[in-house]
């Protein structure tokens, strides 16, 4: 006899939240792109608002992408999405800890990451990778 505990379905988003996380990441681009062309002045701190605003838009579009399900879901596509973030996750721990020592190699100034940085590189990676999984497996 298995245990239920262990044998259900991760929580995913509906299938229509990658359209969701698509259109969420074009809308968080258009305020940055409306005060480039149109040439709006603003003050650094307005700026700086601005493109917070529209990184945080950007990597909740990334999310729902990430964590919306696929039309067929099954063992292996789960699987796939375990490694993937498997993968990531160790790569980006990796990441924050060999970065000091490459820039000390290289004797170039030390920019730290940022945690909206390596938020986005995880999820970017992880989705690269989910999709090449899938297509090659």
């Amino acid at each position: 006899m298995q245990n239920e505990k262990f044998n259900k379905q991760p929580k995913l988003l509906g299938v229509q939240f990658k359209k969701i996380g698509i259109v969420v990441m074009i809308l968080s681009m258009v305020p940055g792109l409306l005060v480039k062309t149109m040439h709006i002045a603003l003050m650094a701190s307005q700026k700086d608002l601005l493109k917070s605003l529209s990184y945080s838009g950007f990597l909740l579009g990334l999310l729902f992408i990430a964590l919306s399900r696929d039309k067929v879901e099954d063992e292996l596509t789960i699987y796939i999405r375990l490694k993937a973030m498997q993968e990531m996750f160790m790569f980006a721990v990796i990441y924050v800890m060999i970065k000091p020592l490459i820039v000390w190699v290289l004797q170039a100034p030390f920019i730290d990451v940022s945690g909206q940085q390596l938020v986005t590189l995880m999820l970017l990676g992880y989705l690269i990778s989910y999709y090449l999984k899938k297509l090659y497996r």
